[in-house]
């Protein structure tokens, strides 16, 4: 499974992951968090802008301190990113931190992962992002408008499972580098 993972490999794997569950998704529903981070883990191998540094590709979990009830969405998205802890991009392995939402600038990451505890503070994350070069993802639709740079989300129609939703515009702004045929492979957002 590690070199399906490798920079340039199949994405045979996450084609799997598209076909293997129910095709029209009910309203309010999202990726299985493993599902999740198998997409976004595959996508990063497609940044270029990663190839260019060294150390570990470092996902932030962005966490808000005053709501103990994400906890459990916080959890489960790390123990999915510390199973694939063997799997690489660019030559450099993944890990996971966990980020205070109030505490942004303390941490070095690539990536900034929101949640829907997260959700009313999108706009100020992504405006830090775009200063500080850090890709956003998401799973929750809504904080797409807040210009979140990629999304994983249910299908929408019954001709597709799981989308991978880029809006270029945050995504280049936060810095990556996407190639023409990760592109290919998802729904661009067109913002203003």
């Amino acid at each position: 499974m590690k070199k399906l993972f490798k920079n340039g490999g199949s994405w045979s794997l996450v084609v799997m992951f598209f076909v293997a569950f129910p095709r029209v998704a009910s309203p309010g529903t999202t990726v299985p968090v493993n599902i999740q981070m198998a997409i976004l883990l595959k996508a990063l191998s497609y940044d270029q802008r990663l190839a260019s540094s060294t150390g570990d590709i470092v996902i932030g979990v962005v966490k808000d301190s005053n709501r103990d009830n994400c906890v459990q969405t916080e959890s489960s998205i790390i123990k999915s990113i510390e199973k694939m802890h063997k799997l690489s991009a660019h030559g450099r392995n993944f890990s996971v931190a966990t980020v205070d939402l109030n505490r942004l600038a303390e941490k070095r990451v690539d990536v900034l992962y929101l949640t829907r505890c997260v959700a009313s503070r999108a706009a100020e994350i992504t405006s830090f992002s775009r200063k500080k070069k850090i890709l956003t993802v998401t799973a929750v639709p809504g904080m797409m408008t807040d210009n979140v740079g990629m999304g994983i989300f249910p299908a929408t129609d019954e001709h597709t499972v799981n989308q991978i939703v880029v809006n270029l515009k945050q995504v280049r702004a936060e810095g990556a580098i996407f190639s023409s045929q990760f592109l290919r492979l998802t729904k661009i957002l067109e913002t203003p």
